[in-house]
């Protein structure tokens, strides 16, 4: 039992040691890198889902605001893209601009409602994302979860107070970009819903939903 014992605590050791090891060269190779590298992998690991990695990045002065040279994307554009829960609460953690826009003005909400990023949208959401911020072209994150039938995405995004009546820049709005039916089904009973709603609070009655 002894032999056992003192055994398992050698392979741990030995364990922890090379971690140790490991995370010396890691730390090593990264404060090797100038800012401007160092910003593009905190886009990278941000991307990946490398919470990690981002952290120590973070750490040695990486900037959590800094676009990239191409398309203006922030390390949150690319989290919330790719659905990386993690990171995405860490960037928002160490300050990163919950609102800043591309290229083309989308904000990491956009990029979230469009990949049907559930988790995303509602992190961003309640970190005070504009919830109706309008692209170069018009489009609020409603109107890009419903033109690629993001469901879920569309639900939450109406729960939480986007308008359905804004129209972009061809006239359209969310409503009118889908193609899918269910989408449309979801914001014509959102549409009821507001409005019996507003008839409850008139007449002092509770107020519900069954949107999710």
């Amino acid at each position: 039992m002894k032999k056992q014992i003192i055994l398992s605590f050698l392979l741990l050791s030995t364990a922890l040691f090379a971690m140790e090891n490991k995370t010396d060269k890691y730390l090593s190779k990264f404060k090797e890198k100038n800012k401007y590298e160092r910003n593009q992998l905190l886009i990278e690991a941000a991307k990946k889902g490398k919470a990690t990695k981002m952290n120590l990045l973070i750490s040695l002065g990486a900037d959590v605001c800094k676009e990239t040279k191409r398309y203006d994307n922030t390390p949150l554009h690319a989290a919330a893209s790719q659905g990386n829960l993690a990171c995405l609460k860490t960037l928002l953690s160490a300050g990163a601009n919950v609102n800043a826009i591309t290229f083309d003005r989308s904000t990491p909400l956009h990029r979230a409602a469009t990949n049907g990023q559930l988790a995303s949208v509602a992190a961003l959401i309640q970190a005070n994302a504009h919830i109706n911020a309008c692209d170069s072209r018009g489009n609020t994150p409603l109107h890009k979860a419903a033109a690629k039938e993001q469901g879920e995405c569309v639900g939450k995004l109406l729960t939480a107070g986007s308008n359905v009546s804004i129209v972009n820049k061809r006239g359209q709005t969310a409503r009118e970009i889908t193609k899918s039916e269910h989408i449309r089904t979801i914001i014509n009973q959102f549409d009821e819903e507001l409005q019996t709603a507003q008839k409850q609070q008139s007449n002092g009655s509770p107020l519900t939903s069954s949107i999710p």
